[in-house]
């Protein structure tokens, strides 16, 4: 399973480095590229509703593998557009399967957790942060010497395809718990999963505001130069990363329910102490905050969607993740159209507020260690691993 995580961190980086690039090969205004760009989330969304369904019949570990080949594959398509319209096209059909590949992939990682016993799901999505940072070194090393994007992206992908082919003998079959939700398009989130589904909304929601808004803040609002104004994102995915690796350990001794009010509280807190006392040490230092809360928030969201009562794991998860990307196609709009009408100063106080909201919902994702199914033991599939 890191093998997957490590290869969708690789690919995201690798798109991210050369977003400007890209934005300047379509010649975009500010506006048309930002409804482009909506191309990913649209499509994860839409890919998200029908994943369940094709679990259910396929199998989490069939699906993966198909969708993790052309996640490594559809960046060409973006990497070869001339106008937005072409752009949000080549996003769309990216979106698509990268969203399928995300509730599959979390499908597998839900069933390796409950194999092992105790939570690790945190320690997956730690992979995914760190791979995003060292990818974003190398994507950026190699965008510097001037190779064309499309060329970069497809020659990334052909080597993350066959990390793909090499890891995807590890993976579990499919198992009853998958086959049993045979039919299931998807599950709408309402009851159970309508709180967790409000979380996940409000933690994408904060990531995504934080990784389009945050560096403007410092450069057009505190006078920071470029290379300052990255510090903010930075200081965000570097503490994401450790509080993602350290994580699993939280989740057992302080209990999932605890971990997220307390990320939540963080989350308002660091955004919320920076906005309200500006300065470019007190920024950089909020969002470090802000990303150490957020870490494990999400991951425990999944955990808890797969182990949602009455519905079928690959559902609950599709569900769950169709909320989060939701958050992500909200966020980055709604800060700048509060920006336009007050200042981005109470656009990122609303994402303070974001936090707020998560920790009123913390006990929706239980108090429940994850805890081995004696009957079976642990999966065979994974012990010969």
């Amino acid at each position: 399973m890191i093998a997957f995580f490590f290869v969708t961190g690789v690919i995201v980086s690798t798109w991210a480095v050369r977003v400007p690039d890209v934005k300047q090969q379509i010649d975009a205004t500010p506006g048309a590229f930002g409804m482009a760009l909506l191309g990913i989330p649209v499509g994860a969304i839409i890919a998200m509703t029908q994943t369940g369904r094709l679990v259910s019949r396929f199998g989490s570990r069939a699906v993966l593998i198909v969708s993790a080949i052309c996640v490594c594959l559809t960046p060409v398509l973006p990497g070869l557009a001339r106008s937005p319209s072409q752009l949000f096209a080549g996003l769309l059909v990216f979106g698509l399967f990268f969203g399928t590949m995300d509730v599959a992939m979390n499908a597998q990682a839900v069933r390796v957790e409950s194999g092992y016993g105790r939570p690790i799901m945190s320690s997956f999505h730690g992979v995914f942060s760190a791979t995003t940072i060292v990818g974003a070194l190398i994507g950026a090393t190699i965008a510097a010497r001037g190779v064309a994007i499309a060329l970069q992206f497809f020659s990334t992908g052909l080597a993350m395809i066959l990390v793909v082919l090499l890891c995807s003998r590890w993976l579990l079959p499919a198992g009853e718990e998958e086959s049993a939700g045979a039919g299931t398009r998807f599950a709408w989130p309402t009851g159970p999963l309508a709180g967790v589904s409000v979380i996940a909304f409000c933690t994408l929601l904060a990531e995504s505001s934080v990784a389009s808004w945050s560096g403007i803040f410092l450069k057009e609002n505190l006078g920071a130069t470029v290379r300052v104004s990255a510090l903010a994102y930075t200081s965000f995915s570097i503490l994401m990363a450790v509080g993602r690796f350290a994580g699993d350990w939280l989740a057992r001794t302080l209990g999932p329910k605890l971990l997220v009010r307390v990320g939540g509280l963080l989350v308002f807190v660091g955004l919320g102490g920076a906005m309200l006392f500006p300065s470019i040490a007190s920024v950089i230092a909020g969002y470090g905050l802000a990303g150490l809360g957020l870490s494990t928030i999400f991951p425990i969201t999944m955990s808890a969607a797969g182990r949602t009562p009455g519905i079928s794991a690959s559902a609950a998860l599709a569900a769950v993740a169709a909320a989060g990307a939701g958050g992500m196609i909200v966020g980055p709009p709604m800060i700048g159209q509060v920006s336009g009408a007050t200042s981005l100063r109470y656009g990122i106080v609303l994402v303070a507020l974001m936090g707020l909201v998560i920790a009123a919902f913390a006990s929706k994702v239980g108090d429940r260690r994850i805890i081995a199914d004696t009957a079976t033991g642990f999966p065979e599939e994974i012990a010969e691993a």
